[in-house]
């Protein structure tokens, strides 16, 4: 199935790229947290846009989301390899 997302959706992505940086960093440095840590962090005007960064970056195997135990979301190794990617942050 063929989607085309259009320009409302590449300008919704371009506002959320820094919020995915700044999960991903935190994740990076701080080592896994649960969702409502992450929640409580990176959504202080409760504006619920953490939930589809979290979607986004799970999708595309950026996060690990461990739902058997304890719900922690930590960084996996392509996460870390976008990270590095400074063409994908600054384009």
């Amino acid at each position: 199935m063929l989607r085309i997302y259009g320009p409302d959706y590449e300008l919704q992505q371009r506002k959320l790229k820094p919020l995915k940086r700044s999960v991903l960093e935190h994740l990076k440095d701080h080592g896994p947290h649960t969702y409502n840590v992450l929640y409580v962090l990176f959504d202080e005007d409760r504006s619920a846009m953490i939930e589809p960064v979290l979607q986004d970056l799970l999708k595309w195997n950026y996060i690990h989301w461990q739902t058997e135990n304890s719900s922690m979301i930590e960084i996996t190794a392509r996460g870390l390899a976008l990270l590095a990617d400074r063409d994908y942050w600054t384009g």
